[in-house]
């Protein structure tokens, strides 16, 4: 009785997992070769046995095999080998079955002693190496594969798999002389080309790789590892276009293929084409039960994204019937509500949400937030503060209580919030800047300053800190040269913002160059035309050029724009007072 040594592997998953391990290593994405019935080399498997009592244990060791009696089958196996002692082929069962068991270090030790028995073992040699590999003894399952290439030049196989353990370890030049050896052979195989591709794809050498893939192709028009390896290029390209078409074209042949899919969905994204994600996960949903609660998180998400908020509630609703426990989808069920105006329910979703869970913050604050929006500001100021008792340096939380104190005047308690945030996040950028203006707002115009400039000792590219320096000096009337340094730096960073627009002309009229600072404030008020700060600065210039009528208009839409600032009322009543 013979049997080839790939069609026992296929026999045991443990064994065809150790081979799926080994071919893994070539790189995390691209596309694996594998030899299928069709392609595996025919290699002349060792006599099993001739000796009729060793026989008899062998067929037992089987039986015992398809009864999935592991220790059953070592026991016959070990005494069909009492009887022939000298079987290569006995030896490399026992192999297997320990290989079964996950116990690498005594089935390297059988296949060793069968590669011993008979050196030319191929099937022997082959299963050793792969074990090898897969227990990460590199060396040692090069070495076999060179003694298989010896002993099998023509073989395609072990240089196949001897290429792969190279590329793995980077070594490609190895790995490209290995397979130049084959085409000098005249082996032209669609395995020889992938894995030309595949080790091209890791090398950023794309057009090579592209090239191999396409003769693979002329091989195998369907090749799959081809196909996916061309995918992977397209994408890493970012030729978007390209890559759906061609899971598409997929598709087409392999229509239940779900990676595809799930990569064409993907792209789609990427493409920012949410109608067709949403389509392509609808399809998966449907053809493939196990993935329904991944895939309608999937749709949810895009249906929020897409604004589509009735669509959101149906899906995360669905999502939280089948998993009542789900933050995530409680928390998107309870925004889409909250786009809806459900207001009560909505809170009922937020307040699900254990303190465990990474989107309990912002479930509070926007509970909060439907609260203020209710009215309720008390209230609104109650949750957050509870929430902020139990994550006390949150710094979503601190920013959006800082926020609830800002609004009531309260800007001391707003700066001892956002300075607990600060004892954990020292530099965040957002909320020292939002620190130095609560400190501004509190007239505390040095403390203000400082946080500014540490901002900018960080980051000395942050426009909004430049300018708030630059303007802050401007409207006091100090530091001058160095105030229009600042803003202008920050005009170069943001050129078209008009409230850095604003603060050059300010300092230009704080220098008394009054038709420049005209020219830059007329910029800023076409950049932001119902800001009642520029406005009554355009006021002030006009005001200063003797040119009453245009000082007035701009002060009353200021006036308009901000109705209980009793100091543009001033301006105009001094301008139109005899």
């Amino acid at each position: 009785m013979v049997l080839s040594f790939l069609n026992t592997l296929l026999s045991y998953p443990l064994l065809i997992y150790i081979v799926i391990i080994f071919l893994s290593t070539c790189t995390a994405c691209a596309p694996k070769i594998t030899l299928s019935r069709g392609q595996e080399p025919y290699v002349q498997s060792p006599q099993l046995t001739a000796h009729p009592e060793a026989y008899y244990h062998f067929l037992n060791a089987q039986k015992c095999m398809s009864e999935q009696n592991v220790n059953c089958a070592l026991r016959e196996f070990e005494r069909a080998i009492s009887f022939d002692p000298t079987s290569s082929y006995l030896h490399l069962q026992v192999c297997q079955v320990y290989a079964l068991q996950g116990n690498g270090d005594t089935a390297i030790e059988w296949c060793e002693k069968a590669v011993e028995l008979n050196p030319s073992d191929y099937n022997a040699r082959t299963m050793l190496a792969r074990i090898y590999s897969a227990l990460d003894r590199s060396n040692d399952a090069i070495s076999q594969y060179e003694s298989l290439i010896a002993l099998y030049p023509d073989n395609e196989e072990p240089y196949l798999s001897l290429a792969l353990i190279y590329s793995a370890q980077k070594e490609y030049r190895k790995a490209i002389k290995l397979l130049n050896r084959l085409l000098r052979q005249g082996v032209r195989s669609e395995n020889v080309f992938i894995l030309f591709g595949n080790i091209y794809a890791e090398m950023h050498k794309n057009r090579k790789a592209e090239a191999f893939y396409h003769k693979a192709l002329a091989i195998n028009e369907l090749s799959l590892p081809a196909r996916e390896g061309l995918l992977l290029l397209y994408e890493n390209d970012n030729n978007i276009a390209l890559a759906i078409s061609l899971c598409h074209e997929i598709l087409a042949s392999e229509p239940d293929n779900i990676k595809i899919r799930e990569k064409l969905a993907s792209l789609y994204l990427k493409s920012i084409d949410l109608a067709e994600a949403r389509n392509q996960y609808v399809i998966i949903r449907s053809s493939k039960p196990y993935l329904w609660y991944e895939t309608t998180i999937k749709i949810g998400l895009i249906c929020f994204e897409q604004h589509s908020w009735d669509c959101a509630v149906e899906e995360f609703t669905n999502a939280l019937n089948k998993n009542p426990g789900d933050d995530r989808a409680a928390y998107y069920l309870g925004s889409a509500l909250e786009k809806v105006e459900h207001y009560e329910e909505a809170i009922h979703y937020f307040t699900k949400i254990p303190v465990s869970s990474w989107y309990f913050s912002h479930a509070q604050i926007n509970r909060a937030f439907i609260l203020d929006t209710l009215g309720q500001h008390d209230e609104a100021q109650r949750i957050v503060e509870e929430a902020r008792s139990l994550k006390k340096t949150d710094p979503d939380l601190c920013r959006f209580l800082a926020s609830v104190y800002e609004k009531k005047g309260k800007y001391h308690e707003a700066i001892a919030v956002l300075k607990d945030a600060l004892s954990e996040q020292a530099n965040d950028e957002d909320l020292l800047f939002y620190l130095g203006v609560l400190y501004d707002k509190a007239t505390l115009f040095h403390e203000s300053i400082e946080v500014m400039k540490k901002i900018i000792e960080h980051n000395s590219n942050h426009a909004d800190a430049l300018n708030f320096i630059g303007y802050s000096w401007a409207d006091r009337g100090m530091h001058l040269d160095e105030a229009e340094k600042f803003i202008k730096k920050a005009l170069k960073l943001k050129p078209n913002d008009g409230y850095i627009v604003d603060s050059l002309g300010w300092v230009y009229f704080k220098k008394k160059k009054l038709q420049k600072a005209l020219l830059e404030l007329e910029k800023a008020i076409k950049l932001v035309p119902q800001d009642p700060t520029i406005s009554e600065h355009l006021g002030d210039v006009y005001a200063a050029v003797g040119n009453v009528s245009k000082a007035l208009e701009y002060y009353r839409k200021a006036l308009e724009l901000e109705p209980s600032k009793k100091e543009i009322l001033d301006k105009i009543n001094a301008l139109t007072t005899p």
